[in-house]
């Protein structure tokens, strides 16, 4: 399989309603690669606060790439590798290996690691009322950001499992005292404080937890205690650290993202259909919503 074009397009889609610190717009890049018979088309998007490099600062090393004419062997398919090993080069900073990374994945699917469906993302925060009737609502809260009573009721509210996502702003005994008001409904706490020994301590006493801001940080120790891990696959090393995350992870694995539009959700939809879980359904991939278009 031999590239035999690349192509890079600009995409600039306004948010219905800014989302904070993001401004009105989300912007970035596509790059597409083409063989004679296929196309794959990888995003390069930004998130303030999160992404180290804007678009715009990375567009000059993504036109930089020299792809055309090379041939891709799929019997060197190795996921757990850069560019899946299809490619012989050094690794990419972050954003723009998951963008390669992306395209490379449309070239090679459908493949036997990724059955071919329709996209099932849904949209999973505050919007229970619009899953389908057979799933289990799976609500995402923000909490820690007012009093403790107020966000109580707010809670008694809501319909359907909780994640509650504390920002590193709880303290452990905010965390117990909102696992005692809602213990039967709560899927798990995500990031309530700084990464600490009280996790562990907090979990034995049946608390679910969930670990997001920094993971990689602390991969060399012991997670096996976690409920699971949050990863925002544009954030890490490429897709493939997030194949070897989900291979080798003691703990489950929740795919999010970072309000990509329908070319970086389809990647990540892969990833999720090559865990074995419907899109959408376990993972934080209903960001759709907030786009005017896709």
């Amino acid at each position: 399989m031999k590239i035999t074009k690349t192509t890079i397009s600009s995409f600039s889609v306004p948010f219905k309603k800014e989302i904070l610190g993001q401004g009105p717009v989300k912007e970035g890049f596509y790059f597409e690669i083409e063989t004679k018979n296929k196309k794959g088309k990888g995003e390069l998007s930004y998130y303030k606060g999160l992404h180290p490099q804007s678009p715009k600062e990375l567009l000059s090393e993504l036109k930089s790439l020299r792809l055309e004419g090379l041939t891709l062997t799929l019997d060197k398919l190795d996921f757990h590798k850069p560019f899946f090993n299809l490619l012989d080069r050094e690794p990419l900073p972050g954003q723009l290996q998951f963008c390669i990374e992306s395209a490379l994945l449309g070239l090679i699917s459908p493949h036997k690691a990724f059955p071919h469906s329709k996209s099932q993302s849904q949209t999973l925060i505050l919007l229970s009322q619009s899953l389908p009737k057979e799933y289990t609502p799976t609500v995402k809260v923000k909490i820690g950001r007012d009093s403790l009573d107020k966000e109580i009721e707010l809670l008694k509210k809501i319909p359907g499992i909780l994640r509650l996502d504390g920002n590193l702003s709880l303290t452990k005994e905010d965390v117990e005292l909102f696992f005692n008001e809602f213990k039967d409904r709560i899927d798990y706490f995500e990031d309530p404080f700084t990464f600490s020994v009280e996790w562990k301590e907090l979990s034995q006493k049946g608390i679910p937890l969930a670990l997001d801001e920094n993971f990689q940080d602390h991969l060399d120790e012991d997670l096996s205690f976690l409920k699971a891990l949050i990863v925002k696959p544009s954030l890490c090393k490429g897709l493939y650290q997030v194949f070897k995350l989900i291979d080798q992870s003691c703990s489950n694995i929740i795919l999010s993202s970072t309000f990509e539009t329908k070319v970086g959700i389809g990647a990540l939809e892969k990833l999720a259909c090559y865990q074995g879980f419907p899109a959408g359904r376990y993972h934080g991939l209903g960001t759709l919503c907030y786009l005017e278009r896709h």
